[in-house]
């Protein structure tokens, strides 16, 4: 959903291949020539290239189209914050997520082990949200412009532990990822998405 969203705030068109959590990861038999970990999101350039990695794919959608300034100038007073916490979303809470959602995984399948795991993550994925919230401005993360720490924050509302925890726990962040919301770009992504939202 980031990407999407970037793409579509770039103004840069491109061909979806939507798949299914069972077409994804190390067996996926779409991306297994493309992605050697079958993830998502997964992008195939014009000439044969393969981009993989949410963070890396911003910053090349940012060398295509620089004006949507969602990647911070290292001339930027605000560039020190943005990187901080931009890799904070990435490499801290993001493989929360990864560790989390498909627990048994990583446990030999052992479910009593898992759901240890999947418990331990959302725990620690909540303490660091705890962590980050005194850090966020308003109305977006650094004050007044868009950057691509909305976009992560944006999406990870939506996911555990849920826009209601947000919203009482962390109200600066669920409010940056509400105004991310009405952006004409995102809700078309949204809708997309999560239609039944």
């Amino acid at each position: 959903m980031i990407c999407e969203a970037t793409f579509k705030l770039a103004k840069i068109d491109i061909q979806h291949a939507d798949l299914t959590w069972d077409d994804v990861g190390w067996d996926s038999e779409p991306l297994r020539n493309l992605n050697i970990l079958g993830q998502i999101p997964t992008l195939q350039l014009p000439d044969g290239q393969v981009l993989t990695e949410t963070n890396a794919i911003l910053h090349w959608i940012h060398g295509q189209n620089p004006r949507v300034g969602l990647i911070q100038s290292t001339s930027d007073p605000t560039y020190v914050k943005f990187l901080r916490w931009l890799m904070f979303l990435y490499a801290a809470v993001y493989p929360t997520f990864t560790y989390g959602d498909l627990p048994t995984r990583w446990v030999d399948g052992n479910e009593k082990a898992g759901d240890l795991l999947k418990k331990g993550t959302d725990n620690h994925r909540e303490t660091l949200f705890s962590y980050m919230e005194p850090n966020a401005g308003a109305p977006y993360f650094l004050g007044e412009a868009l950057c691509a720490i909305e976009l992560y924050i944006w999406m990870m509302c939506h996911w555990r532990p849920g826009k209601d925890w947000f919203q009482k726990e962390c109200p600066k962040i669920h409010a940056i990822g509400s105004k991310v919301e009405d952006i004409p770009e995102v809700i078309h992504v949204q809708n997309r998405n999560f239609p039944d939202e």
